[in-house]
């Protein structure tokens, strides 16, 4: 049975918190400010280029919203409970703290690149540009990187720093 122990948030935890709330509320904002002035079509999907391959009203930004709303809800409360994690390694009574303030800090940082880039698509959309052919290479470079350091951190045993 993992130890279910309160981890602390440190003054970088409360950053990457009040990150990830800015950029939620700040494409919420946007959306809202400029609602009226967007077109009645917008792209509603790209292809692996970036490129608009379905238009739709522009109603449908509400559902980009509501889903990174969604997201942001859940990624935040499962956080709150890292002993129910999967971890690379087992965790003990003696590595509990380091594991799990590891994990969270992770979930923190996905819970920003997860937002940039519903912020990003509906932003996008909204102003009725391409996505770009560097988007899907690089939100995958950037997920992978995150959870590649993550990976690191976990299995360095000569580092006992957190991320």
């Amino acid at each position: 049975m993992r130890p279910k122990i309160n981890i602390p948030l440190t003054r970088f935890d409360w950053a990457l918190e009040a990150i990830a709330f800015l950029i939620w509320a700040g494409g919420l904002l946007f959306l809202i400010i400029n609602f009226e002035t967007t077109p009645d079509q917008i792209p509603t999907h790209y292809d692996h280029t970036g490129t608009p391959t379905t238009s739709g009203s522009k109603n449908s930004l509400w559902l980009l919203v509501a889903i990174s709303t969604s997201l942001y809800v859940l990624i935040t409360i499962v956080s709150r409970f890292p002993h129910s994690f999967n971890y690379p390694i087992e965790i003990t009574p003696q590595n509990a703290e380091r594991q799990y303030t590891l994990a969270v800090r992770m979930m923190r940082i996905l819970k920003i690149v997860v937002l940039m880039i519903f912020v990003y698509a509906h932003l996008t959309s909204m102003l009725a540009r391409q996505l770009g052919g560097w988007f899907l290479p690089l939100l995958t470079v950037i997920m992978i990187g995150v959870i590649g350091v993550y990976i690191w951190k976990v299995n360095s045993t000569s580092d006992k720093t957190t991320l």
